[in-house]
């Protein structure tokens, strides 16, 4: 089976993902979601204190999945050409 590529998806795609990996969205949205509730940090080491502690929470099977769901996505975009895609 050959694919045709969208070359103006592709490079929409490119421009967007080369500075931010979905490890980047996976890790701002874990993290600000566990360091950021209440009783919040005080002081700037204590907040450190929390980033570290939730970082080492993150396992592999975590990041795995992160990257697994990233590539079914662009699958779907580039099969469906970019179109709206509810479900996502």
């Amino acid at each position: 089976m050959h694919l045709t590529v969208n070359t103006e998806l592709f490079e929409i795609i490119v421009g967007v993902l080369t500075d931010v990996t979905s490890c980047d969205f996976f890790l701002w949205g874990y993290v600000k979601g566990q360091v950021y509730v209440p009783p919040l940090p005080e002081s700037n080491p204590e907040l450190k204190v929390r980033i570290r502690t939730y970082f080492e929470t993150i396992t592999a099977d975590m990041l795995q999945t992160v990257w697994n769901e990233l590539h079914y996505r662009v699958d779907v975009c580039r099969i469906t050409k970019a179109a709206h895609i509810e479900h996502l």
